[in-house]
């Protein structure tokens, strides 16, 4: 993403509300050699820098071409949740650290631009909801979770995971919404765009299918969600 296709500009204090520690962090540097990196949030102090875990290397002289003190870099990440937009700010390496704990300081960004990733705005819920899967390749799998926000397009589902390095894949899957009157649950046809770990859950990015778009609207005007 072009920072400067953005909608709107961030404060310069609004925008770290959204990043906790642990995040995932897209570090890009283009001098001298265009470089795309994961990285950790460790933390901050606000106003004078932000800390990035130093990438796994498996040479010492991986990465220090670009990651060197002055070098220009551009953070991006996503917003999820109601928000559902992507923030990107540039920033010059401050510092970096390579004793004990190897980390990266970043210069406290002074402008930080948003863009926002869904046409339609979500609203933040919680409703217990199943998804599951089957088919010839698969044995049947149900996982228990909630939603924590949906639209007539969308939703994100969360589960409680022990293991970071659970992951679940692109696929088909049936979406069962349990209905809070005691009335039949409402089973959606949807895909699985993502997935990500954080803080001991799993956030499962679903995109409901087209056909399937009325009967979730309907759910919305049943469950008065008012996502419009």
């Amino acid at each position: 993403m072009d920072i400067k296709n953005t909608n709107k500009t961030k404060g310069k204090t609004d925008f770290i509300f959204d990043l906790t520690p642990g995040k995932i962090i897209d570090l890009q540097l283009n001098t001298p050699v265009l470089a795309r990196l994961k990285l950790v949030l460790v933390g901050y102090d606000v106003g004078n820098y932000i800390i990035l875990k130093y990438p796994a290397i498996s040479k010492p002289t991986e990465y220090a071409d670009v990651l060197t003190v002055g070098n220009v870099a551009i953070v991006r990440y996503i917003v999820e949740g109601e928000k559902g937009e992507c923030v990107a700010f540039s920033t010059t390496i401050k510092s970096i650290a390579l004793v004990n704990e190897k980390l990266i300081f970043l210069e406290y960004p002074k402008q930080v631009e948003n863009r926002q990733l869904r046409s339609i705005q979500r609203m933040q819920t919680h409703i217990p909801t199943q998804i599951s899967v089957s088919s010839a390749k698969t044995t049947d799998t149900t996982i228990n979770g909630v939603i924590v926000d949906i639209s007539s397009e969308g939703c994100q589902f969360v589960f409680k995971s022990d293991s970071g390095n659970k992951q679940v894949k692109k696929i088909t899957i049936k979406v069962t919404i349990n209905s809070s009157n005691g009335s039949t649950p409402t089973t959606i046809v949807a895909l699985v765009r993502n997935s990500r770990y954080q803080g001991g859950k799993i956030f499962v990015g679903i995109q409901f299918e087209d056909k399937e778009k009325i009967k979730v609207q309907n759910l919305i005007d049943a469950l008065a969600l008012d996502v419009f």
